[in-house]
C-alpha cells in the first residue's frame, strides 16, 4: 500500500488531491518556503484533525 492510498483509505473525501489545491497549499504564509504536498486534508471534524495529527507524528 503507497502513502496515497493509506491517507486516501483513512481520510477518504476530505482528502483533496487536485492540482490546483496542491499550487494553492504549496506556499507558507510568508512566502519564502515552496514545498508541494502529496495532498490537503480538508477536515470536517475535530476528529480527523486528531487522527492527522497522530498519523504524522511518528511519520
Amino acid at each position: 500500500m503507497t502513502l496515497a492510498d493509506d491517507l486516501a483509505a483513512r481520510f477518504g473525501q476530505a482528502l483533496d488531491p487536485r492540482p490546483e489545491a496542491l499550487r494553492e497549499a504549496s506556499r507558507d504564509f510568508g512566502r519564502l518556503v515552496r514545498a508541494t504536498p502529496w495532498a490537503v486534508l480538508r477536515p470536517t471534524s475535530a476528529a480527523q484533525i486528531r487522527d492527522l495529527l497522530r498519523y504524522a507524528g511518528p511519520r
